[in-house]
């Protein structure tokens, strides 16, 4: 968090939001939807968030969260090698141990893919499981929850509503 230098109050009050003021500890580890215009530094506080999580800030030193940073891309990607049977994909595994709610998924730019019914079945599917299990998510999009359910679909948004806080940038 030390390279995010928010110019903006309410980038301020996102920043002391995560990583708190004073005896406030912040809030590092829950689960977030960063929704912004581009250059708004959504990547910049998920790539923050995510590291401090991962790499165990001194107030994280004994927090055991099994962390993973994909962006859409990356997860669809996954997906794909995965049903070609080319790949097992951790994620899914560790979505099903008896851990899964030690997850934190750091997904980027939710919205920057080109919508097909495998997609939205895999996207959901991976929502579900985080959902049911109780793990963390947090993610960056262009598109605020209204605008994402007409490219994902509103059980997606539905799910990603309740589980993460909403930050505007």
């Amino acid at each position: 968090f030390s390279t995010y230098l928010p110019e903006i109050d309410s980038h301020r009050q996102v920043l002391e939001m995560l990583v708190g003021t004073g005896n406030d500890e912040g809030k590092i580890w829950e689960s977030y939807f960063f929704e912004g215009p581009y250059g708004s530094g959504k990547t910049h506080l998920l790539y923050s968030q995510y590291r401090a999580v991962a790499l165990g800030e001194e107030f994280l030193e004994n927090l055991d969260l099994y962390t993973v940073f994909r962006t859409t891309h990356e997860l669809l990607d996954e997906f794909q090698q995965h049903e070609l049977g080319k790949k097992e994909m951790r994620l899914l595994q560790a979505l099903s141990g008896e851990n899964a709610s030690w997850l934190h998924l750091f997904w980027d730019d939710a919205d920057k893919f080109k919508v097909t019914d495998f997609k939205l079945e895999m996207l959901f599917h991976l929502i579900d499981m985080i959902y049911k299990h109780n793990a963390n998510l947090s993610i960056t999009s262009n598109l605020n929850l209204i605008e994402l359910q007409e490219k994902l679909s509103p059980a997606i948004c539905r799910r990603i509503d309740d589980i993460c806080e909403k930050v505007k940038l």
